[in-house]
């Protein structure tokens, strides 16, 4: 298949148009069609800055191959979406690999609320877009792009050292096992949401403390956000 060589106009990459500062972005897309490719976060941030640059008069066509759900902010009667899948509490009603026997036993009990959660959810956002899922399940996908970086930054920092190769694909290959018995038969377009346990195990990598919250209550309760992941070195 015939790639941007068919193409006649400009084609950079999307790390080529966040180099551009604001101004110089508006102009390189005034008055041109554009069209995105793909459906992720940059993706999506320079769809919207292309629309508010044109407007009606040169809307911006978004092309991705996988049609998945944008979820708003708040759920049914303003319930933010936080408050269910970004606390402590919402984690514990997962089954997580290498779990110990009274976290597996919490996760089963605490099912039944999880999966109330999700319908709910389908079923609001089905009623606000009029959408269809085609038979795969709700994807709950929040990306903690923040402790990535900080992560990163250490590690170049030489602040700690990385796993064996053999540890990091023994992992690799049990949570694949695991998604793949949770997920049954959409497992290639499924995914298992735990943000925060995954920012924990980031910050075990790096010596800090993965409790950022004040309380039993509020670490429990509360949801997390990327001021909560602030390096100890900057909010001293």
């Amino acid at each position: 298949m015939k790639g941007p060589e068919v193409f006649h106009g400009k084609v950079i990459h999307s790390m080529d148009y966040a180099a551009m500062d604001y101004e110089s972005a508006a102009n390189f897309v005034k008055g041109k069609q554009v069209t995105v490719v793909g459906f992720q976060k940059s993706a999506l941030d320079i769809a919207m800055e292309c629309s508010v640059a044109h407007g009606l008069r040169n809307p911006c066509t978004v092309l991705y191959r996988t049609e998945q759900w944008n979820v708003p902010a708040n759920l049914p009667r303003g319930l933010p979406l936080t408050c269910l899948c970004l606390n402590r509490f919402s984690e514990l009603l997962v089954h997580k690999p290498g779990e110990g026997f009274f976290p597996s036993l919490l996760a089963t009990m605490l099912s039944p609320l999880d999966s109330e959660v999700i319908k709910s959810s389908e079923t609001f956002l089905r009623l606000k877009f009029s959408k269809t899922t085609n038979k795969a399940p709700l994807m709950k996908h929040f990306l903690s792009i923040e402790m990535k970086c900080q992560w990163l930054a250490e590690l170049l920092d030489d602040t700690f050292k990385l796993h064996s190769i053999k540890e990091m694909e023994n992992d690799m290959v049990e949570w694949d096992e695991y998604l793949k018995r949770s997920s049954g038969e959409h497992y290639r377009r499924s995914c298992i949401a735990l943000p925060i346990w995954y920012n924990d195990q980031l910050c075990k990598d790096m010596g800090w403390n993965p409790k950022r919250k004040k309380g039993f209550f509020a670490e429990l309760f509360e949801s997390y956000g990327p001021l909560d992941y602030v390096s100890p070195s900057r909010s001293n």
